[in-house]
């Protein structure tokens, strides 16, 4: 693990997050439609995969997505990595030991998935190769020290199970949106979660991401968007991907 990555301003206020707020306060409160879009896509994907499931999440921050899986009853195990030492402590302590899916969770960066030694610790942690990876509002941030998105994906695919599921879920704000307009959106982000916004020059557009994915080696099965909240204009869009078959 390459600690000098985490040291730094932004690192320090997402630990802030996952010891005063929770992730899940930003995510499944104050962008409740995106939420609701995220639940209803992995549920279906849980319900029609065979278990028990092999699931990696790329930035899980503070396990919620865990305890969603691990409430659908579903059997299997779970890695989480994300840079937030502290996230990493609330999901090794959120998920009960009596639960079907055992939880591990990792602190580190993404970019750590392109490494050699990456493929063979997920499977050693995992039992085997991923079924499932999700990588879930956290592809702005990632790009932020890692811009490289695309070997992030590709090097996950290689890495998981042929027939297996890809889900990636983001925001960005509407090419039509002025920068007035997108100001009091930051503002709304601000007020409302304590979070430091992302300028519109770090999000990835629907569009872009559908490239990335494309290079990536993925074909998109499914790709939906909503509005994320009626206060604010920005948009939450995901993908649901296979391997792509040549």
């Amino acid at each position: 693990m390459n600690t000098s990555l985490f040291e730094n301003s932004e690192q320090k206020e997402f630990d802030y997050f996952a010891v005063n707020c929770g992730f899940e306060k930003i995510f499944n409160t104050s962008y409740s439609k995106a939420y609701a879009l995220f639940s209803m896509i992995l549920s279906d994907i849980l319900k029609k995969s065979k278990h028990p499931l092999r699931i990696l999440d790329i930035g899980c921050g503070d396990g919620w997505t865990a305890e969603f899986i691990a409430g659908a009853n579903i059997g299997g195990t779970y890695l989480g990595i994300d840079t937030s030492e502290e996230s990493i402590k609330k999901l090794n302590r959120r998920i009960p030991y009596e639960r079907k899916l055992k939880v591990s969770g990792m602190v580190e960066s993404a970019e750590w998935l392109v490494s050699p030694e990456s493929s063979c610790e997920i499977r050693k942690i995992l039992g085997g190769i991923p079924d499932i990876i999700i990588c879930n509002t956290a592809c702005h941030q990632i790009r932020k020290s890692y811009p490289y998105i695309y070997k992030i994906f590709a090097a996950s695919g290689l890495s998981m199970n042929k027939d297996g599921i890809l889900l990636v879920g983001d925001y960005y704000y509407p090419e039509d949106l002025s920068d007035d307009e997108m100001e009091l959106d930051r503002i709304w982000i601000k007020n409302n979660t304590g979070q430091t916004p992302t300028p519109r020059s770090g999000f990835i557009p629907r569009t872009e991401m559908e490239l990335v994915l494309k290079n990536a080696g993925f074909e998109t099965e499914d790709v939906r968007e909503v509005r994320a909240n009626r206060a604010i204009s920005i948009i939450y869009y995901l993908f649901r991907l296979k391997i792509r078959s040549w």
